[in-house]
């Protein structure tokens, strides 16, 4: 031991190699029960990807462009070691958690640039237990992003701080390894070349006013490799592009929105949501390392500052802002309405580097500048609007909302959660104003304690909303269509329309053997490759060409009847597996009633290569949601029958109705009035329109 602490090096070392194993096991233990993915069709890309990475990068069998190749790579031994898609879904959660908690890494290196040894492993630590380290639990670029992203803060750091060339170079591969995670990356270029700028201005500003032009110069030459690098860059991609025949926006991806200078380009509402990022971001953060920050940054701003500070100011300010400005652009774009969170906790670490910087030098206040930074960090999170960002939308993207969120669930309700938020703060103010600098210290604990505080609320909400998408989706064993037909066996999908596609997700999810979707009518959500295919009113499948569709297995739900033999099924969500009787033909399909057994304000019942014949029908009410009689009215084909009346009692009314052939098959509508919404009804989050309760959909030939 005694060797050891002769040298630090190793000490040092072995702390952050400590870290990470810590923060990665940790990770594993909590996600490892996680059932499934629940941010679609994101998660359900990413695993495509990752099964294909090695053999092209595709989805459904279809190649695909656009997406970066680094996280596929990652996870892709996961899908090549483990046939089995659960299995292997755990092994990507392993990898996940290893992978995000090497940030600890260059978190460390970076903080070596203002604080001792052992700051710096304080600083690593804090960098892997922020809540969105919960993002390791899904299948999503956010594991690969954030490491990758502290890598290349660390080069630019670095390149600052010594302005050589390698380092300069090791900036720019920084910056393609981010861009080939995330086309988010792309704002890391831009970012660098301000901060160089900017050293350049304050190292000269630093210097004797008689050498300030000199030092100007200098600086600028320093960093040539850069601007050589930067301007070939530039037209090299215009001329790339330019070949392609494509705007250079398209390199941003689900980004290039924001590029689109056309009449909708308001700078007001992106500068509101960029203001309501950076007050979110103060939020989850806890308000203390923003406020380091800032103080930080004060006191960089000083001329005789150390160029250290000058140095972490210059590298982090412009990042911030610009990453801040990206997400509060594409926002307002992609109207998504709502703080992206995901898009920018990568730079939380930065202010948290500044935490341990301002707590290890004793809490230093500046007598002008220290007031208008508290009382900037205090007012942003009262500031925000929590009854309009307080919504399910928040669940995947959000997570510095959950805290206020479960104060509101729990003891405040709409606007109350703002003077909630408030308490805190005022909490916080008081204790950074009555710590004295011996006992710093205290304000890295309260750190942390709101880290765990919100990642406890945050797996709390995403284990229920991976658990809910996976009971919607499947109810049995979560690979039953590879045990049922074997993992290489093409099973393609039949979907309807009207069908819950996490009944589609989960099992493609879960399941080699699910190959194409074949889209009944119209395509189904998401925007993945498919099949858009019709039925001609004998029951054939044709895709729109016009051909008829040539599987051996089709998976389908109860509203589908395919002519051909079940080989398994799963009860949980009326999905089947059918082994068709060539070529793939429909028996008969049902619209308008959704899988727990209610209408909508329509239902209709088909039966194709129809001569005629009788449906009965039961229709019932539960004396809850709707408490008064409620009209059926039914039309089979240009024939109305007379309405059915359907009382609360939850007696079921049996309904039986003449099939009229029309070009060969036969159809019943049945309209229901009036409808009640659980939402408005019961309080609930139901926001269906819902009518009656109708089963037992059965056709006898018989008049």
């Amino acid at each position: 031991m005694q060797r050891l602490r002769r040298r630090p090096r190793v000490v040092a070392a072995f702390g952050v190699v400590a870290i990470v194993i810590v923060s990665a096991a940790l990770r594993i233990i909590i996600n490892w029960n996680t059932p499934g993915p629940w941010i679609f069709v994101d998660e359900l890309i990413y695993s495509e990807l990752g099964r294909s990475a090695f053999d092209g990068m595709g989805i459904r069998g279809i190649p695909v462009s656009g997406y970066g190749p680094v996280y596929p790579l990652l996870i892709g031994p996961a899908y090549a070691v483990f046939e089995n898609l659960p299995n292997a879904y755990a092994a990507v959660k392993v990898t996940n958690a290893l992978v995000m908690s090497l940030t600890a890494i260059p978190v460390y290196f970076i903080g070596r640039v203002l604080l001792n040894r052992r700051w710096s492993l304080i600083a690593a630590a804090l960098s892997v237990v922020i809540p969105a380290m919960a993002y390791t639990g899904v299948v999503m670029t956010e594991n690969a992003f954030y490491p990758a992203f502290a890598l290349t803060m660390l080069f630019i750091i670095r390149s600052l701080e010594r302005r050589t060339v390698i380092w300069q170079l090791l900036v720019f591969a920084g910056a393609a390894l981010c861009f080939e995670i995330r086309p988010q990356g792309a704002v890391v270029v831009p970012a660098f070349l301000l901060s160089a700028l900017l050293l350049v201005i304050f190292d000269a500003r630093a210097a004797e006013l008689g050498e300030r032009g000199s030092a100007l110069v200098k600086g600028i030459v320093r960093f040539a490799p850069t601007w050589g690098i930067a301007v070939f860059g530039v037209i090299g991609i215009v001329a790339l592009q330019a070949q392609r025949g494509l705007p250079i926006g398209s390199l941003l991806g689900a980004y290039s929105s924001t590029t689109e200078l056309q009449d909708r380009y308001h700078w007001r509402p992106i500068l509101t949501w960029f203001l309501l990022h950076i007050a979110e971001l103060d939020l989850w953060l806890g308000v203390l390392p923003v406020l380091a920050f800032l103080v930080l940054v004060g006191f960089a701003l000083s001329r005789t500052a150390d160029r250290q500070l000058r140095v972490f100011a210059a590298a982090t300010v412009p990042i911030v802002l610009l990453m801040a400005g990206l997400v509060a652009a594409f926002v307002v774009f992609a109207n998504v309405n709502r703080v992206e969170e995901r898009n920018l906790f990568y730079v939380g670490f930065l202010p948290l580097v500044a935490l341990c910087w301002w707590v290890a030098n004793g809490l230093p206040r500046q007598s002008r500048w220290f007031p208008i930074a508290l009382a900037i960090v205090a007012v942003l999170p009262v500031a925000l609007p929590y009854p309009s960002l307080i919504n399910l939308t928040a669940i995947s993207d959000t997570f510095g909302l959950y805290l206020p969120w479960a104060v509101q669930t729990r003891l405040v309700e709409g606007m109350l959660t703002s003077f909630a938020v408030a308490a805190g703060v005022v909490t916080l103010v008081t204790l950074i104003i009555c710590v004295p600098p011996r006992r710093g210290k205290v304000l890295i604990a309260v750190a942390v304690a709101l880290f765990v505080l919100t990642s406890v609320a945050v797996n709390q909400r995403t284990d229920k909303a991976s658990a809910g998408a996976v009971v919607q989706g499947i109810g049995g064993p979560r690979n039953w269509i590879d045990a049922a037909v074997g993992a290489s066996t093409p099973v393609d999908v039949l979907y309807p329309g009207t069908s819950e596609p996490l009944r589609v997700w989960e099992n493609e999810f879960f399941n080699r053997s699910l190959r194409d979707v074949l889209a009944l009518g119209a395509p189904m959500p998401g925007g993945l490759p498919e099949t858009v295919v019709n039925a001609d009113t004998q029951g054939n499948v044709r895709n729109r060409p016009g051909f008829q569709i040539d599987t051996d297995f089709v998976l389908v739900d109860s509203s589908t009847t395919v002519i051909g033999s079940i080989v398994a099924s799963d009860p949980g969500t009326g999905m089947s597996v059918v082994q068709v009787e060539k070529p793939l033909r429909l028996q008969s399909s049902t619209t308008g009633v959704y899988l727990d057994g209610w209408t909508g304000p329509q239902a209709t019942y088909t039966r194709f290569a129809c001569t005629g014949g009788m449906l009965t029908v039961t229709a019932s009410l539960d004396g809850v949601l709707q408490t008064a009689p409620v009209t059926i009215a039914v039309a089979a084909g240009p024939r109305q029958d007379p309405p059915i009346t359907v009382d609360p009692s939850g007696v079921p009314s049996t309904i039986s109705t003449r099939l009229v052939p029309v070009d060969g098959q036969c159809q019943v509508t049945y309209t229901i009035t009036p409808t009640a919404i659980p939402a408005e009804v019961l309080g609930s989050t139901d926001t269906r329109a819902l009518g009656v309760l109708m089963r037992d959909f059965a056709y006898s030939p018989g008049s």
